[in-house]
C-alpha cells in the first residue's frame, strides 16, 4: 500500500487581507415548491457570485389547494430583526402576514420584489401598508405590468410612454423605486423610476436580450447589500443578468457563475504550494494536431481565417501604399493607434510578469522596447507633418470606439486570462500589420520617401520581420505548452482579434 503525506497550504496573501470581514446576508423569502419559471437555485447562484451569504425563508408548503404555514419559531430562525436585506420571491397576501407577524425589522429592511414572482394581491397588500419597509424597489416587466393593471393601462400602447407605465406602478403600490423592464422589442430598453423624487433613467442595452425581473430583482438587492446606490445597482444587475444570458450553457440556461474562479486553479499556482504529489497530468480526450509552425497553422484555422484574410487585405493599407488615403483619416489612425500602443506596450509588461521563463520575460522586454520604438515614430510623424506642439497633447487624444473595444479585450485576458492566452491575443498586432504591409513592399504607389511610403516601409523591412519570428517563435512556444483543447481556445482568442484589428482600420477609413 501506497502512503503519501502532503500538507495544506495557509489563504493566499490578498485574500488574507479580508480576514474579519463580514460578507451582507440576503434573505430570500418565498413559499415551496416555487413555480417553474422561478428557481431558488438561481437566487442561491446569483447571491454567492456577488459575495452574499444567501438565506432561505420558507413561508409556506403549498401542494395542490393545500397551504401549509411554517411553524412561526422556523420562521423566526431566518428573519430575525438583525435582517436588513430582503429579496421576496414567490409569495403571495397570506405570506406577506406571516412576515408581519414574525420580523419587527421590516420598517428598517431594504426590501427587493418583482412582478414576476410576487400575486396581484401581494402586490395590493404590499400597497395598502400591511407591510412597511425601509426602502423598496418593484423590478418588473412591461407584459407583467399590463397583465397585473390592466384598468390603468387600457388606453397604453407598448412603446407610446412607457414612462407613463413605471409611474402607474409607483401610485398603485407602495413601492419607492420601480425598474420597469423589457420596454423595446427584443428587451434591449429599461426605464428606471423613483416615486419620491421623480427621476428617471432610461438604460438600453446592446444585445437584445429579454430580462427575467426575478433575477434582475436578485442580482439588485445583492448590490445593494453592498451599499451602492440604487440606480449604481440596477445598472449592475441589469449588465449581470445580460452577461450571464449571452454566455447561457449548452441546455440555454443562464451562466450567473460566469465570474466566479476556481480556488484549486489558484492554489495549485501558488508559490508556496507543496502537494505536488497530488498533480497528475490533465488528459485531453482529442487528438493534439501537428504543425510546424503553430502560426501557420493559426491564419489557415476556420475561427481565424476569415477574420485573418479581411485584416491582412484590409482596403485601409491598399490606400496607404497607393498613395491615396485622405490625410485626415491617417493623422485619426495615428492618433488612434499611439493611444492603442500604450495600452499594448503596458499589457506586454503584464506578460512579462505571467511569462513561465526567464527567456519568456526577456522577449516582452524586447518588444516593449520596439512598441516604444514605434510610439516615437508616431510622435515624430504628428509632430512634423500635423504641427503638433506640445508632448501634452499625446495625453489628450480622443478614443474612439473600436479602439476601446480592441484595448477591453486583450486588457481582460491580461486580469484573468494566462500567459499562453495572453501571447494569443497580443500577437495579432505584430503578425497581421507585417503581413499586410509585405503584401506592398515591391509596389507601392505612394511618394518615394513620403509619409505612406514610409509607412509600408516600417512594416516590411527586415528590422520588422526579425520581430515576426520572435513572435513565431513564442508562439511555437505556447503551443507545445498547450492541449488540443487549449489549442482551439487559443484560436478563438486569435481570430477575435484579428476581426477587432480589422475594425480598427474600418474605423479610420469612416472616419
Amino acid at each position: 500500500m501506497s502512503v503519501t503525506s502532503v500538507k495544506l497550504n495557509t489563504p493566499a496573501p490578498y485574500f488574507s487581507l479580508s480576514k474579519g470581514c463580514d460578507l451582507p446576508q440576503v434573505v430570500v423569502v418565498s413559499t415551496f415548491p416555487t413555480s417553474p419559471q422561478y428557481s431558488i437555485e438561481d437566487d442561491i447562484s446569483i447571491l454567492s457570485t456577488h459575495k452574499c451569504i444567501p438565506k432561505m425563508c420558507t413561508t409556506r408548503i403549498v401542494t395542490g389547494d393545500t397551504s401549509i404555514p411554517m411553524p412561526i419559531e422556523s420562521v423566526k430562525a431566518n428573519l430575525n430583526d438583525s435582517v436588513r436585506f430582503i429579496k421576496l420571491g414567490k409569495v403571495d397576501v397570506e405570506d406577506l402576514r406571516i412576515m408581519q407577524q414574525t420580523f419587527n425589522g421590516m420598517q428598517n429592511a431594504c426590501v427587493v420584489a418583482s412582478g414576476h414572482d410576487m400575486s396581484k394581491d401581494a402586490i395590493i397588500g404590499f400597497s395598502s401598508g400591511k407591510v412597511e419597509t425601509g426602502s423598496s424597489t418593484m423590478v418588473i416587466t412591461l407584459d407583467e405590468a399590463l397583465a397585473y393593471f390592466p384598468e390603468y393601462f387600457e388606453s397604453i400602447k407598448k412603446g407610446e410612454d412607457n414612462l407613463e407605465v413605471a409611474k402607474l406602478v409607483a401610485e398603485s403600490s407602495a413601492f419607492q423605486n420601480i425598474l420597469l423592464l423589457n420596454t423595446a422589442p427584443g428587451g434591449n430598453s429599461h426605464i428606471y423610476y423613483s416615486k419620491q423624487t421623480g427621476e428617471q433613467l432610461n438604460i438600453e442595452s446592446k444585445s437584445p436580450v429579454s430580462m427575467i425581473s426575478s433575477t434582475v430583482a436578485t442580482a439588485a438587492i445583492a448590490n445593494l447589500s453592498h451599499g451602492y446606490t440604487i440606480k449604481e445597482a440596477i445598472y449592475g444587475a441589469l449588465e449581470f443578468v445580460q452577461n450571464a444570458v449571452i454566455l447561457a450553457d449548452s441546455n440555454k440556461h443562464p451562466n450567473y457563475m460566469y465570474s466566479v474562479s476556481l480556488p484549486l486553479e489558484c492554489m495549485v499556482n501558488d508559490e508556496c504550494f507543496e502537494a505536488h504529489e497530488i498533480r497528475s497530468p490533465k488528459i485531453s480526450p482529442l487528438p493534439k494536431p501537428k504543425f510546424d509552425s503553430f502560426y501557420q497553422y493559426l491564419i489557415q484555422h476556420p475561427l481565424v481565417k476569415p477574420s485573418w484574410e479581411a485584416y491582412t487585405n484590409h482596403d485601409f493599407v491598399r490606400q496607404i501604399a497607393d498613395g491615396i488615403l485622405d490625410i485626415n483619416k491617417f493623422k485619426f489612425f495615428i492618433e488612434q493607434d499611439y493611444s492603442y500602443l500604450v495600452d499594448y506596450g503596458r499589457v506586454h509588461c503584464i506578460a512579462g510578469s505571467k511569462a513561465p521563463e526567464l527567456e519568456n520575460m526577456e522577449e516582452e522586454l524586447v518588444i516593449v522596447g520596439r512598441i516604444r520604438e514605434e510610439m516615437g515614430q508616431h510622435e515624430q510623424r504628428l509632430k512634423e507633418v500635423f504641427g503638433v506642439k506640445d508632448d501634452s497633447y499625446f495625453k489628450t487624444i480622443e478614443r474612439g470606439t473600436a479602439l476601446n473595444n480592441y484595448s477591453r479585450y486583450f486588457n481582460d485576458i491580461a486580469r484573468r486570462g494566462s500567459w499562453e492566452e495572453l501571447v494569443a491575443a497580443l500577437t495579432p498586432c505584430m503578425m497581421g500589420y507585417g503581413a499586410a504591409a509585405m503584401k506592398f513592399k515591391n509596389n507601392v504607389k505612394a511618394e518615394k520617401g513620403g509619409m505612406y511610403d514610409e509607412w509600408i516601409n516600417i512594416y516590411s523591412c527586415e528590422n520588422y520581420e526579425d520581430g515576426m519570428r520572435l513572435g513565431e517563435k513564442i508562439l511555437n512556444h505556447i503551443a507545445e505548452r498547450s492541449s488540443a483543447e487549449e489549442l482551439e481556445r487559443l484560436a478563438k482568442i486569435y481570430g477575435e482579434v484579428c476581426a477587432l484589428e480589422a475594425q480598427f482600420w474600418d474605423a479610420a477609413l469612416v472616419f
